[in-house]
């Protein structure tokens, strides 16, 4: 269905349509990452609010607070990035990759590059 609507408006010419459709799907799909951006953005400033604002206490502070904010659970084991977030937001339970998935995050909020 969404196919179809879509070659409509391209024979309409109508590109900034099929745009804002694929746009809406992103947000739809992604839905729970916009959510969480804001979160991040707001966990971000409250460690930079509270460091001496040099790369190593960011650094620091980031580490020491996703430590605090997680607790190990094996039972998450194997989830896919979305089912993380959903586990670190709404739990605050994971697994290694958890820890590094939400301690990345935070660390490029914060100007600091992380793989």
């Amino acid at each position: 269905m969404l196919i179809s609507l879509i070659n409509k408006m391209k024979k309409k010419n109508t590109g900034l349509m099929v745009l804002i459709i694929i746009l809406s799907i992103l947000v739809l799909t992604l839905g729970g990452y916009i959510v969480y951006d804001k979160v991040l953005n707001k966990m971000a400033k409250h460690i930079k609010k509270n460091s001496n604002g040099t790369k190593e206490d960011l650094i620091r502070r980031t580490t020491l607070f996703v430590g605090d904010l997680l607790k190990y659970d094996m039972k998450h084991v194997g989830e896919s990035e979305k089912e993380m977030m959903d586990s670190i937001m709404k739990k605050g339970k994971g697994v290694c990759a958890h820890y590094a998935l939400i301690e990345s995050k935070l660390l490029r909020k914060l100007g600091i590059f992380s793989l």
